[in-house]
């Protein structure tokens, strides 16, 4: 029994093992490397479940690839992680609209804002949804409001969005929470 737990403890990457792999991930996003940069996010979150960053690097890696709902989920969960993580909310409100979940969307970018009030891209995230919002309601009576195809209208006005930083490249934003 002793040598197994030496052996599991011998095959299991140290902290700097996983955060080379998670700068590798960092890298190839640096490069536009997308799938490099998610193969390298996956080992990590595989790693590193209860580290709140790789799950937000992972969503927004995501997010860039058009898998909505997988991105909504690395950044719910980096939130319930790290609940004040203003990054996983800006992506995940962004996300949100996106998806044309728009008042969803304006809780997160509000509550961006709010835990990180001098954050530029905070503000310009929740002015985009606010815009959006204000422009699929306007001119329009009340029941072809709820009736309107959200996702193209979402998308070209939250085109630059996904563009946005990812705030887990910053150094020193980053750190290993282990699973134990």
């Amino acid at each position: 029994m002793i040598a197994l737990t030496s052996f599991a403890a011998a095959q299991k990457p140290s902290g700097t093992q996983v955060e080379s792999i998670y700068q590798r991930g960092m890298a190839a996003l640096q490069k536009g490397n997308l799938p490099a940069a998610r193969t390298a996010f996956e080992k990590v979150v595989k790693l590193a479940p209860k580290s709140p960053e790789p799950h937000n690097s992972l969503g927004w890696v995501l997010l860039n690839q058009g898998q909505l709902e997988p991105a909504i989920a690395q950044f719910r969960t980096a939130l319930r992680l790290k609940p004040n993580f203003p990054q996983a909310r800006i992506n995940l409100a962004n996300a949100l609209a996106q998806n044309g979940k728009l008042e969803d969307a304006e809780a997160q970018a509000r509550e961006a804002v709010r835990i990180a009030p001098n954050d530029s891209e905070a503000h310009r995230t929740l002015g985009r949804i606010l815009s959006l919002h204000a422009s699929l309601h306007a001119d329009r009576p009340p029941a072809k409001r709820r009736a309107i195809g959200r996702k193209q209208s979402t998308v070209s006005l939250l085109s630059g969005a996904s563009a946005g930083r990812n705030q887990s490249a910053r150094s020193g934003d980053y750190s290993i929470a282990g699973d134990g």
